[in-house]
């Protein structure tokens, strides 16, 4: 299980970053670009996947294209998600490459806000057992600003989780 807590970039191996409709509420909307960073010396490529939330995620029609990166240098993904899901995008990579993820927010009055979203990875990953405290979520019914919690079961598996909510 993994919660969605700290946003920084992931080094790869198989990483996971969260999906949003990009239809927002209200006339909002929301843009998920992602950028994969080869730090080696050789070119290296990468897979992406989406696995829509709710689904089985070892069930896989197709392996995904390879998408090569040369040495030094970014590939930016953009227009990731589409309307009415959610899920996650699998990016299986080289250890060489790293992943970062942002959120672009557009409001109905045209104002972009960029958010770091956070990628999964086995750096953060809490194992069964384990007890996760996040502090700093908050709600601010006023300003319309909540915090959210994503927990994403990626075992082979079904298994549950335990969350409890307490105010200082």
């Amino acid at each position: 299980i993994s919660l969605l807590a700290g946003a920084s970039a992931a080094f790869a191996g198989a990483v996971y970053v969260p999906v949003v409709d990009p239809a927002g509420t209200a006339g909002s909307s929301h843009d998920l670009k992602i950028w994969v960073t080869n730090a080696g010396t050789a070119q290296k490529s990468y897979s992406a996947t989406f696995l829509v939330a709710e689904s089985d995620g070892t069930k896989r029609p197709t392996k995904a294209a390879e998408t090569p990166v040369p040495a030094g240098r970014t590939s930016v993904l953009g227009g990731i998600g589409q309307h009415g899901q959610i899920g996650l995008l699998e990016i299986d990579a080289s250890a060489q490459m790293s992943i970062e993820a942002r959120l672009i927010n557009t409001s109905p009055g045209g104002q972009i806000t960029q958010s770091l979203v956070p990628v999964i990875s086995s750096e953060n990953l809490f194992t069964a057992g384990e007890t996760a405290v996040l502090q700093g979520l908050g709600r601010d019914d006023a300003r319309g600003d909540m915090s959210s919690l994503g927990i994403v079961n990626l075992a082979q598996q079904a298994s549950q989780c335990e969350v409890r909510i307490f105010r200082a």
